[in-house]
């Protein structure tokens, strides 16, 4: 049987945590973009610095901003990185650049496994940082009713999502008319790399998912960013 590339890369990633299990680690979420004068920027500094001092390794995505800054804080010494291969982004930071204590992943989901799961603590330095459209990406109930009422209302109308080529292919319960798809052009349009939204049957790209043959289609080149707005388009589609 051929292993999965992301099989591979697991088992590499293992066991080059293997020889620091030692020491206990703080892993450091905080978004690459601010610069050394922001309040968060300097706590992370602080953070990483006392963590340090306690003995902890303190492990982050090894970009930029707040990871530079808690790398910053604890030293090279007391650092470990989990950088990510992208052709856009991200450089090492300064402070990992060049250390054995630094790890390139191929693919996101090996890197927030090793992320999370290396680590005893975790610090966040979100405030402020999350765009206003990403609050659709959860919801907090009160209750279990309410919980599972909105479950329910998420596969109203949608019903499951998936690429095709460099398309993202939405399919939906119940065929949209040509109003709600002019409206998905309207108000989403934010999300076209290119191109518009379109109905169609089932791809032949699709054959091997025969289960869902006769749903129509949203076909759309998504711009892999905005998940918070796509989240708010599924709820669109329940709502039309």
């Amino acid at each position: 049987m051929k292993e999965v590339p992301y099989g591979r890369e697991l088992r590499q990633a293992f066991r080059f945590f293997d020889g620091l299990r030692e020491r206990p680690k703080v892993t450091v979420f905080g978004s690459a973009r601010l610069p050394p004068d922001s309040p968060a920027f300097r706590q992370a500094v602080e953070f990483g610095r006392e963590m340090a001092l306690l003995g902890w390794f303190v492990v982050t995505g090894a970009g930029e901003g707040v990871m530079e800054a808690a790398h910053l804080g604890a030293g090279r010494e007391h650092s470990i990185g989990v950088n990510i291969l992208l052709p856009f982004e991200q450089p090492d930071n300064t402070v990992m650049a060049g250390s054995p204590r630094l790890i390139h992943t191929k693919y996101f989901f090996t890197r927030k496994l090793l992320l999370l799961k290396e680590s005893s603590g975790i610090a966040l330095f979100r405030r402020g940082m999350i765009s206003p459209e990403d609050l659709s990406l959860f919801r907090i109930t009160t209750g279990a009713g309410e919980a599972v009422q909105e479950i329910r209302r998420y596969y109203r109308v949608f019903h499951r999502a998936r690429y095709v080529g460099k398309d993202l292919v939405i399919r939906v319960r119940r065929p949209l008319d040509r109003g709600e798809i002019g409206s998905l052009n309207d108000s989403f349009r934010d999300l076209l790399e290119g191109g518009t939204f379109r109905q169609t049957r089932a791809l032949p790209e699709e054959a091997d998912d025969l289960d869902a043959a006769d749903l129509s289609r949203i076909v759309f080149h998504f711009n892999c960013r905005s998940f918070g707005r796509l989240r708010q388009l599924i709820d669109f589609l329940n709502g039309v």
